[in-house]
């Protein structure tokens, strides 16, 4: 009986077009909920849909045997995790608020657009009034700062350093606002055109953008090192030369008569004398040069004997940070002692080699280990281009 009457729908007049009217019909029901989310999210109105959103969205079922289904409580779990960003603090909005103002108004310095003075003025006003509504709540956050220090009888330095805080902030708040009031007061053109210049040169010397990114103890960008078996040392003036690396001046050395650090080739370079990001000629390296009377060989076995290596590639730290923390990779001593050397007026620069380190001298350079193979595996985690040189089948020697 079920059968016959399917078989009468099916041949019915007007069956098929209604399937196909229905098919599109969902079909146009599913692009326009997906056009509106992407315009609504475009205009900040909702927010992005998580994983979990769209699982719930698209597969309540599975989502609910995932236990999923409690969206609320997830979020709250994975914030507190960490996998899960929180949203902007009020600070951080007023910050991104300023910044667009200071990248809107960068407009006038491009020659190759023709700015809307009336247009940007009228931008400019909207965004103040936006910053008024964050700086109540912003004066609202230090009070409650300022009361809960009270309230934990906190050191007075700390209060002292809230109420510098604080202090700071206005003064910048005011100024910015008395500017952007400027604009919007601003009767003729070309006076509005002198107000928003006036605007974009204070906030071009002012520091908006987050210094350093949020911390994420759960999501953190490291990962286990592992030695690379392909990084190799050069050992061919072609692997030099491609790594850009070049044949160094033959070096001369006065048999007889007086020497001076001049008759070294390049020595007239200024550049073997100046300081750089890597040797820096700070005071604390100025007063270590001092203490090792300037002299090359005090300089060199300072550094051997109070210096650790650490089994790490590339310029890592600074002649300064090596100096402070008395350890440094083979680039980070370098930098050192070419800032020791500089400091007490010797010519010195950066040469690049491959050596041959003996077994037991590696292993002790490396950190006593007692078995080459991991003093070579650590070596290599760290970046550094090691292979093993074999005699009789047996580790003698490790080249770097």
């Amino acid at each position: 009986m079920d059968n016959n009457i399917l078989s009468t729908i099916r041949r019915s007049k007007g069956f098929s077009r209604s399937v196909v009217l229905l098919i599109t019909l969902a079909i146009l029901g599913v692009m326009l909920e997906r056009s509106l989310y992407y315009a609504l999210n475009e205009g900040g109105i909702i927010e992005d849909e998580n994983v979990v959103e769209k699982i719930q969205r698209v597969a309540p079922h599975e989502a609910r045997r995932l236990g999923l289904n409690n969206l609320k409580n997830y979020r709250t779990e994975a914030i507190i995790a960490g996998n899960v960003e929180k949203s902007d603090s009020d600070e951080t909005r007023l910050a991104n608020s300023v910044q667009n103002i200071k990248e809107q108004l960068a407009a006038l310095d491009n020659p190759y657009k023709t700015v809307d003075i009336n247009q940007l003025s009228e931008q400019i006003s909207a965004q103040r009034k936006n910053l008024d509504a964050l700086n109540e709540t912003i004066l609202a956050n230090f009070s409650q700062t300022q009361k809960h220090i009270e309230e934990k009888n906190l050191p007075a330095i700390i209060m002292q350093r809230q109420l510098d805080t604080v202090a700071f902030y206005n003064e910048k708040f005011a100024t910015l606002k008395h500017k952007l009031l400027a604009i919007e007061l601003a009767s003729t053109l070309e006076d509005k055109t002198t107000k928003l210049n006036e605007a974009k040169d204070w906030l071009a010397q002012q520091q908006f953008k987050r210094q350093q990114q949020a911390f994420a103890p759960n999501n953190l960008p490291f990962k286990s090192a592992k030695p690379n078996p392909d990084n190799k040392p050069k050992i061919t003036k072609d692997s030099f030369t491609k790594n850009g690396y070049f044949n160094s001046p033959q070096t001369r050395f006065a048999a007889l008569g007086d020497f001076t650090y001049s008759n070294l080739p390049g020595a007239d370079d200024p550049a073997y004398l100046a300081a750089s990001d890597e040797i820096q000629l700070s005071q604390s390296i100025k007063d270590q040069a001092a203490a090792l009377n300037y002299n090359t060989v005090e300089i060199y076995h300072w550094v051997r004997n109070n210096i650790q290596w650490q089994p790490t590639w590339g310029a890592v730290q600074n002649a300064e940070l090596t100096l402070d923390a008395k350890r440094g990779n083979a680039m980070d001593i370098a930098s050192l002692i070419i800032a020791l050397l500089r400091a007490s007026q010797i010519p010195a620069r950066y040469v690049h080699g491959t050596i041959d380190v003996p077994e037991a001298n590696f292993r002790n350079w490396a950190g006593g280990f007692s078995s080459i193979d991991a003093a070579i595996t650590f070596a290599a985690s760290g970046g550094i281009p090691v292979i093993a040189l074999t005699r009789a089948g047996k580790i003698n020697a490790v080249r770097m």
